[in-house]
């Protein structure tokens, strides 16, 4: 598959941009990130996979109840935590297609390439719906293509979404690891997916509100 047009960038020209994009006020800076885990835990599993992609659900509903934020800022705490020698690469999902980050594929989980990829992450809004087939067709593109793909999503998938995947997979073999996030809609598909995949399932429910 070739690389998406908009991710022509090489690593060097995605560092240049990030370290132009660090002046930005609005956009977290990684150690304030690793710094406030929200009490989630760890949502994902730096030990996992030598060539890791993560496929984060993109959709307005993700809006609610800060899933983004939490989620975007999980992806960046389990990169701090990988080794350096490790490859990784980001998917943002919608109905419509996805985002991917502007990198011609895989980059090392070294700092540098974490601080660029934060920023981008944390720049890309949210589009209607969450159908991750294109995105999980894009990862399986990248060159070299991952071993393992953690698939998060606090939305109802559509019915063909299984199908698409389990065919996607049969030649890359890579395992996917599901986490439904803050509702136990579409857990079932969230379930199949992981099972057919050799990978494994988690709900993680909302945080509890703190006390006043």
């Amino acid at each position: 598959m070739p690389p998406d047009p908009a991710n022509k960038d090489s690593t060097a020209e995605l560092l240049a941009a990030a370290n132009a994009a660090a002046t930005a006020p609005s956009l977290p800076r990684t150690a304030d990130l690793l710094g406030n885990d929200g009490g989630l835990g760890r949502l994902f599993d730096a030990q996992s996979g030598s060539n890791v992609v993560f496929v984060l659900d993109n959709s307005m509903n993700m809006m609610t109840n800060g899933k983004s934020f939490s989620a975007r800022q999980e992806v960046v705490r389990t990169l701090q935590s990988m080794n350096p020698a490790k490859t990784f690469y980001v998917l943002l999902f919608h109905s419509g297609g996805y985002e991917g980050m502007p990198a011609l594929g895989p980059v090392p989980a070294t700092l540098e390439n974490v601080r660029a990829m934060t920023n981008w992450l944390f720049s890309v809004g949210h589009r209607i719906g969450a159908d991750p087939t294109k995105a999980i067709l894009r990862a399986f593109g990248l060159s070299p293509a991952p071993d393992t793909v953690w698939l998060l999503s606090g939305s109802e998938f559509p019915a063909k979404v299984i199908d698409n995947i389990r065919e996607a997979n049969a030649s890359a073999n890579a395992r996917i690891n599901t986490i439904g996030f803050y509702t136990r809609e579409g857990e079932q598909g969230m379930r199949q997916i992981a099972d057919e995949n050799r990978g494994a399932y988690r709900f993680v429910p909302p945080p509890i509100p703190s006390a006043p």
